[in-house]
């Protein structure tokens, strides 16, 4: 079977989600955990979020100036090797930064599912 991958990239204060207790979780069910926190959105530029149109701008601005290519080739290597999930606390994925890479792999050509 392939392999399975949980990536997390943000920092959580929900203490369930710690980087070790979920590395642990995950791997006690045959998943292999990889933190790429250099995927995620530093908090100062998540600060004022009210609007449909300042997460846009969010995102326009993370897809110019944060998401780097080489990031997005290390998740494509995991991609290639079996699944990923893309882990963060946000609810909705049109609200979240993984929404914007999950559009990008898929621009890629990888299969995408939002869960």
């Amino acid at each position: 079977p392939p392999t399975k991958w949980g990536v997390s990239c943000q920092f959580t204060m929900n203490f369930t989600f710690t980087k070790a207790k979920l590395a642990g979780y995950l791997n006690s069910v045959g998943i292999r955990y990889s933190h790429m926190p250099e995927l995620g959105i530093p908090g100062e530029y998540r600060q004022s979020l009210n609007e449909a149109g300042d997460y846009e701008k969010l995102f326009e601005f993370y897809r110019k100036n944060i998401l780097g290519k080489s990031s997005l080739e290390q998740l494509a290597i995991h991609g290639r090797k079996g699944r990923v999930a893309l882990l963060c606390m946000e609810k909705e994925h049109a609200r979240c930064h993984r929404g914007v890479i999950s559009q990008v792999l898929g621009q890629m050509g990888f299969e995408v599912a939002h869960l």
